[in-house]
């Protein structure tokens, strides 16, 4: 987990960071990318005064602990190098396809959310090279149209032998129907284990063709793939007593 989205996370540590902000104080790296995204955020920012009005943290008021904290540290990966090229790519690639500041933010605090709470992880740990390979792959996934997905499943036909086929199809329409169904976007665990539990035998066993084709076509990263594939092969294991 990005250390500013676990920090932000903290209702007490962001609301004193807000007053430090309010009062004009000096304000360290992370405060002033928090700023930044409370100057922009009236609704979140509402939040937080009501629950420092009536001492109640409800569901409101998590969900905008959770929106700051991740566009804070989305601010903080801007000034990271390892991620600027990355950053910047995903944002004019998103841009290209009309999305709005607040589509483009969305998507880019998904990642960071993704990375933080998708993965049994140690939340100490944040995935930099995960991260950026997401941002990275954001562009081809922006571009997507029904067209293309269509010609992606046609060249399956290359991928798998004659006798897979109509069982790899399966898996691969139950994969893009779970994961973008309203849109394209990075496929992740649970895209994938509501897909297989569309499929039973043979077409299951297709999972992972599918998904690796979908590596194949650049359209799952290899790091994303090796995630995808231990979470299948964790829920596929029989349980033990």
């Amino acid at each position: 987990m990005h250390p500013l989205l676990a920090r932000y996370l903290d209702f007490e540590t962001t609301l004193a960071a807000a007053d430090r902000i309010d009062q004009k104080a000096p304000l360290t790296d992370d405060e002033r990318a928090l700023a930044s995204v409370l100057h922009r955020s009236p609704e979140q920012r509402q939040a937080l005064q009501e629950a420092r009005d009536h001492v109640h943290l409800n569901e409101r008021v998590q969900q905008a602990l959770v929106y700051l904290a991740a566009n804070a540290a989305v601010e903080r990966l801007r000034e990271d190098p390892s991620a600027t090229a990355a950053l910047t790519q995903a944002d004019v690639s998103l841009r290209t396809q009309g999305a709005t500041d607040a589509q483009v933010g969305s998507i880019l605090a998904t990642v960071l959310v993704e990375e933080g709470f998708g993965y049994d992880d140690d939340p100490d740990h944040f995935d930099l090279p995960f991260v950026v390979e997401t941002l990275e792959g954001l562009s081809a996934l922006a571009v997507l149209d029904a067209d293309r997905v269509e010609q992606v499943r046609e060249r399956l036909k290359t991928a798998v032998a004659e006798k897979e086929l109509p069982f790899a199809e399966r898996a691969f329409d139950a994969v893009i129907e779970a994961a973008w169904a309203e849109g394209p976007e990075p496929i992740n665990p649970e895209h994938v284990l509501e897909a297989r539990a569309h499929l039973d035998g043979p077409a299951a066993d297709r999972l992972v063709s599918a998904l690796r084709h979908l590596n194949q076509e650049g359209l799952i990263g290899p790091r994303r793939l090796t995630r995808l594939l231990e979470r299948l092969e964790h829920a596929d294991a029989p349980a033990t007593a």
